[in-house]
């Protein structure tokens, strides 16, 4: 017969995915504002008694207040860091003041202007209302677009395991108000999709992508721009980013804050408190050697491996692009669709051309010279361009 029961939870996860504190628990504290627990009062479940709970990645900045004086909670600090952006300012503008450094900003502000420069965007959050269709359709293109991007990357997305779960949870969360879709749209077409977790006054940016051929106008930063304004119009307090530091979310955050490891016990129970003891003293060790960057050698020997042994990597866009003064003296020239398959990364071609000209989609034309394989023009409003571009194979 079992003598422990010894349940592991991702207190991060679990809190944003189900909008609710953990049943154990009588009152959240974060940045002076508190949150009752909507669970009520039940008794104590008797296998508590014989059970310990390991609750990973409670954030610092949370204060927990258990419901039953004869529980313990021990925490360890985690060997992990958090990114978030607290909002601090008046408007998205001042946040950039204070975040960044003028030629920072200006490379944000660009990434904006000439996104709905080029191209007819529109942006939307669903946050309480969509259609089934819409949803489907946004969450198909969301999954496209990580399985394209990471495959480019020739890596696997982890949160892709457990997509169906995902799929299936969020239209209610989203209706019920937990959760939201923000959508990056070029006409009707999305090209970059955040899907969030909202709790209380705390928007979590929990998965999100974007069209890769679009990869020149810095949507995640265009991303990031809007949500972070959004948030500041509806009074939230936190853009929270989690765990892990990516470049982007350094440079964007203005709070990063330590996870910590929980162990919860019933310290009038001998088992509970004997088995309480030794899970403390196993998150230890674990957290130790994380900090001493062991858990970072199987990471490490596949870098050695793949220097030693080099793969295939991907493959970019190896076009050169030289300025065309007079595109008519071009007479061999025939127009093709943009949307014509067969050639490799045509669009993001053509996307790159738009955003280094700051020309508008609707006054570019795209031309394959006919006696010159994988040679193509680009012609706008005002600036024309030969593409010498490889052809596959």
């Amino acid at each position: 017969m079992r003598l422990l029961n010894k349940l592991y939870i991702r207190f991060f996860t679990l809190l944003f995915r189900s909008g609710a504190i953990y049943d154990y628990y009588a009152r959240l504290e974060y940045f002076d504002q508190y949150c009752e627990s909507t669970a009520g009062h039940s008794p104590m479940d008797p296998q508590l008694r014989k059970s310990v709970y390991s609750i990973r990645l409670v954030p610092d900045y949370f204060k927990l207040a258990l419901k039953d004086s004869s529980l313990r909670t021990k925490a360890i600090p985690h060997y992990n860091w958090g990114y978030a952006i607290q909002m601090k300012g008046e408007s998205i503008d001042h946040y950039l003041e204070q975040q960044f450094k003028s030629k920072y900003r200006s490379i944000i502000r660009r990434y904006v202007n000439r996104l709905e420069a080029c191209f007819p965007i529109q942006y939307k959050l669903f946050h309480g209302t969509i259609s089934s269709e819409e949803y489907s359709f946004i969450m198909e293109t969301l999954h496209a677009m990580i399985v394209r991007r990471f495959g480019q990357r020739k890596e696997t997305h982890k949160e892709l395991y457990q997509w169906n779960l995902i799929l299936s949870d969020t239209y209610e969360q989203i209706l019920a108000r937990k959760a939201s879709l923000f959508v990056i749209y070029d006409g009707n077409k999305p090209i970059e999709v955040s899907l969030n977790y909202h709790f209380e006054r705390i928007l979590f940016s929990a998965l999100s992508s974007y069209d890769i051929d679009y990869s020149k106008f810095g949507l995640g930063h265009v991303e990031i721009y809007k949500q972070v304004q959004w948030c500041i119009a509806n009074d939230y307090l936190l853009f929270e980013m989690g765990v892990g530091g990516m470049d982007y979310k350094r440079r964007w955050c203005n709070l990063v804050y330590a996870y910590e490891h929980h162990v919860m016990y019933h310290q009038d129970s001998i088992s509970s408190l004997l088995y309480g003891q030794l899970e403390i003293f196993r998150v230890r060790i674990k957290e130790y050697l994380k900090s001493k960057k062991v858990n970072e050698m199987g990471y490490r020997l596949g870098i050695v491996l793949q220097n030693i042994f080099p793969g295939k990597g991907p493959v970019g866009p190896q076009y050169e692009l030289h300025k065309v003064e007079d595109i008519e003296a071009y007479t061999d020239k025939v127009a093709v669709s943009i949307n014509e398959p067969g050639i490799p990364l045509k669009k993001k071609m053509v996307y790159d051309f738009l955003y280094s000209h700051t020309e508008n989609i609707g006054n570019v034309s795209l031309f394959r010279l006919g006696n010159q394989p994988g040679v193509f023009l680009i012609s706008g409003q005002r600036n024309h361009a030969r593409v010498v571009f490889p052809e596959p194979g």
